[in-house]
Order: C-alpha cells, then structure tokens, then sequence
C-alpha cells in the first residue's frame, strides 16, 4: 500500500457486547495495585481488552482464553512476534486478498441479502476462499504460518463486523437493508453496511502471551492452574455468545456449517456455555473458583448477571477472603457500545484463596 495506506486497527475495534475496552484501565488498575503479576490468566479474553492492558503494563507471561476463534485469531495475531516482522509481507498479502474475485459461495448463501449487501457477502466468499487455497500453497510460505494466517483472518473478520447489518452482535439482522441510511428523521441502517468491504491491517503488539482456542475448565486442568492472578469475565446473562457472534464464528472456522432459521444460526453445542443457563450458571461458577489455584483470583460480574451480587459473594468467601469493588457505567447498547440512557454497575471481586 501506498502513503494512503489506512490506519490499523486493534483487536477492540469492533462491535462486541461485554467489551472491557473502557473498563480495562481501572479493573487493571486493582489488579496491580500489588504489583504487576508474574503471570497473567485472562480466561474469558473476548476482544482482549484486559490482556491487551496489562501486556501493555508489563506483565509477566500472559494466558488468553476463549471458546471462539473468532476472538483468538484476531488476538493471536495482535501479539505474534512473527507477524510484526512479516508486517510487510502481511500488507502485501492483504492486498491481493482484497483483489480475490467475488463469487458465490457459503458466506452470500448463508449470510447475503440479511446480515451482509449481497456484494459484500460474495466479496467475503472470495476473500476466504482465497485465504484457504494460500495457506495450503507451497509457494506461498508466508501465509503457511499459523500466527500470519490468523493476522489475514483478522483483517478479515474485522472488515466484515465493519460491514455488517447488526447492531453490537449478531442474534438477528437489521429488517432494513435496502433502504437508505435515514427516512423521516428515523435511522435505519447503519451507511458502512453499503460500503465496500475493505481490508484494513491489524496493529500488533509482541508480547509473550499464548493464546488458546477453548474451554476455560479444560485450560485450568493445564498451565492456567499454576499462574499468579486470574482474571475472568465469564458471559453473566442468557445469551449465548456463540449466537451473539454466530457469523464472524463461522467465517473464521469455514466449515461450511448448516445453519438454520430466520437468524441463519449453526447448531454448535460444543461452544454452548453453562455460564449463560440459569439451571448451571452456580454450578459452572463454583467449578470456575474451585478449580482455579492462582494466589489472587479476579472476576468481572454485572450487576445484572444471572446470579446476584451476595450469592456470588458467598461462592468466593467460601475459599478466601473477598473484596469487591464497583464501576457504573453505560450499558452496552445497540449500535457503537453504549447507551447514556441507562446505566449498570459492573463488580469487580478480588478473591485471596486460604492455604490448603
């Protein structure tokens, strides 16, 4: 790209809801009031906005975790040594992804016409397909490793949020496109659904941090056991995450998945979380503490989750000492990231475990 070349974007540049992006500072802020960890569990990283602030803080080996790929793709490639030095190559790769011809395929079957233009849903098609065929080309050594791979899958996944006819996720589709931005005073699509997809590099940032693509009660039966301070953020109401982020999975998996319904869903129960059923949600939250050894262990909980502040409270007392601190701010709405209209407060639990 020439002088003209767009600005990079962060793992945060999207529509996420649940974001820590303006959050992150202070809940670091208590995390390192001690001093900074020697190593950082971030167990439910979504867009990264916690981890992204405290490797920029200095903090010892990092852990991010997250059943999507969606999320750890774009993370893995944000931290990846390889590609900051590949960065050129990356710039040049992006480029001709952006020239892959547009066709139909998975994408503007499954997706065109409701959450994607038609045009932007074949230009996804064409970028992805593209992708594949040159991670499995043996002339195109760059894009054979993992961490570049993922750094074009970002772009791209970043560039189709841009586009998207959603609004701060993706459970359904906006009912208006085809119209024109505004009618009678009333917005109606957001204009960048109509834009062109354009593919826009993601900054990076190297820093030791691995990140893994899973569950987190399977990450804590491995190393997350044997870190110095947790941090989770766990989803606190009924909705789950893999339908909230259903058509950026899918893209990033390219399995070709069935999907079903007005809102164009795949059945993928393996990524459904306890977290967000009210009959499990104690359960899975009693596990996620007791099966958690760190010396200090942090959650994130809104105070409109599932379970309510004093029951939670007691869950973490039970194994330690427990201190609590509040944030109010916006709730999440449903275009940038917040409504000022209505406010919620997010806790912030600090759990000291006893000796064994």
């Amino acid at each position: 790209m020439s002088g003209d070349r767009p600005a990079s974007l962060l793992p945060t540049n999207r529509k996420y809801l649940g974001s820590k992006r303006h959050l992150a500072s202070a809940i670091c802020d208590r995390i390192c009031a001690s001093g900074l960890p020697e190593s950082f569990l971030d167990g439910f990283c979504g867009t990264g906005a916690v981890a992204i602030e405290m490797a920029r803080r200095g903090s010892g080996p990092i852990a991010c975790v997250d059943n999507l790929l969606s999320n750890t793709a774009v993370l893995r490639a944000y931290f990846s040594a390889v590609v900051h030095d590949e960065s050129e190559p990356i710039i040049r790769w992006l480029e001709r992804l952006g020239q892959a011809r547009s066709h139909d395929g998975y994408v503007s079957g499954a997706f065109g016409g409701c959450y994607f233009t038609d045009d932007n849903a074949r230009r996804i098609d064409g970028i992805r397909r593209a992708l594949s065929r040159a991670g499995s080309r043996t002339g195109a050594r760059v894009m054979q490793h993992e961490d570049v791979h993922a750094a074009a899958l970002a772009a791209l996944l970043l560039a189709a949020d841009r586009v998207a006819n959603c609004v701060g996720q993706y459970d359904a589709y906006l009912k208006h496109l085809g119209s024109s931005p505004h009618r009678g005073g009333k917005h109606l699509v957001d204009s960048r659904v109509y834009r062109p997809l354009r593919l826009i590099p993601l900054a990076t940032a190297p820093a030791e941090v691995a990140v893994i693509t899973g569950d987190i009660e399977t990450a804590l039966d491995g190393s997350g056991c044997g870190t110095e301070v947790a941090y989770f953020d766990p989803p606190y109401n009924a909705r789950q995450y893999s339908d909230n982020y259903h058509v950026l999975e899918a893209i990033a998996r390219w399995d070709g998945a069935a999907v079903h319904g007005k809102t164009r869903k795949a059945k993928r129960p393996a990524l459904r979380s306890a977290f967000s059923r009210r009959s499990q949600v104690v359960g899975a939250l009693s596990r996620l503490i007791s099966g958690c050894h760190a010396k200090r262990l942090y959650l994130s909980y809104s105070s409109e989750g599932l379970v309510d502040s004093e029951e939670l409270w007691k869950l973490l007392s039970e194994r330690g000492r427990v201190e609590r601190w509040s944030f109010d701010h916006p709730v999440f709405g449903h275009g940038a990231g917040v409504a000022r209209k209505r406010r919620v407060t997010e806790f912030l639990y600090e759990l000291q475990p006893r000796a064994a």
